[in-house]
């Protein structure tokens, strides 16, 4: 998988795969649902989804030896949802990357980060990215 577009294009559909796994129970939930994306053996593959119930941060792994991926593969991004419009009071931005979003692609030195959002948007940002794309075809962000 040396050529860097359809490496990009397989992180993207084991993101889009993973988050439409988890998006629809997490906004119902109202619970973050999150994982690593890891290589190994020329594959693009996804953990699966991780939750601790809260509704505006999920723990993917990062601390974890390897960020929770199998020996022998290499962590290359991660995905998360951003499940809610308000909690408590607080107007949550789910259309937005937030710095701890950030932080988690610059801390562990992925390539790129992914979230799903309440409204299906599936967005894409990291450190060679000007700013977050949303990715073409909504996410399923409903369990009908």
């Amino acid at each position: 998988m040396g050529n860097p577009v359809t490496r990009a294009m397989a992180m993207d559909n084991a993101a889009r795969a993973a988050l439409n796994s988890c998006l629809a129970t997490s906004i119902e939930k109202e619970a973050e649902y999150g994982g690593m994306i890891y290589a190994m053996n020329g594959q693009i593959l996804a953990k699966p989804p991780l939750t601790q119930g809260n509704p505006n941060t999920v723990d993917v792994g990062t601390h974890a030896p390897n960020c929770g991926c199998p020996p022998g593969s290499r962590p290359v991004a991660y995905y998360h949802t951003h499940p809610i419009a308000t909690k408590a009071g607080m107007t949550g931005r789910y259309n937005e990357i937030s710095d701890e979003d950030k932080d988690v692609v610059a801390d562990n030195k992925l390539e790129v980060g992914y979230v799903g959002t309440l409204d299906g948007s599936f967005i894409k940002f990291g450190p060679n990215l000007p700013k977050p794309v949303v990715l073409p075809g909504r996410l399923k962000n409903t369990t009908r």
